[in-house]
């Protein structure tokens, strides 16, 4: 997939898993003709109230603002497969009246479970001294 994040180009490759913020716009420009993709679309407000602790949030954010696409090994990959099943599952189940506490607890599993991809950065993403103290600052909060 070849697209375009907040002005910044990416050339995602499968496979891998690509991230969009609330507010953010994707435009994408080309996928291949074997594109195939899972997509989990959430309300701002229910992504909000999924990390309440700032610490934890703003570096996560910061990760997937920078670099909102990370590759996935075939182990990666059949954990999100799995994951995206399980999902589906429970927000199948009408009549469970736990069903969105269930889904909001696999979201939080699937953040501090993947997370920690996102903050990989790659050596060719150098970063101003200015950018660097920001997020410093960030993560203080």
């Amino acid at each position: 997939m070849k697209g375009i994040t907040n002005l910044k180009q990416y050339n995602a490759e499968a496979p891998c898993l690509f991230i969009v913020l609330p507010d953010q716009i994707l435009q994408y420009e080309y996928l291949s003709e074997d594109f195939s993709g899972l997509f989990i679309v959430m309300s701002k407000k229910f992504t909000d109230n999924l990390l309440m602790n700032i610490q934890e949030r703003v570096p996560l954010f910061l990760s997937v603002y920078d670099n909102p696409w990370t590759q996935l090994n075939e182990e990666e990959l059949q954990s999100m497969i799995d994951y995206y099943r399980l999902l589906q599952k429970t927000i199948r189940m009408k009549d469970n009246p736990h069903r969105i506490d269930i889904v909001k607890h696999l979201m939080q599993a699937f953040f501090y479970g993947s997370s920690y991809q996102f903050h990989k950065i790659p050596d060719t993403d150098k970063k101003s001294k200015q950018e660097l103290v920001v997020e410093k600052f960030l993560k203080l909060a």
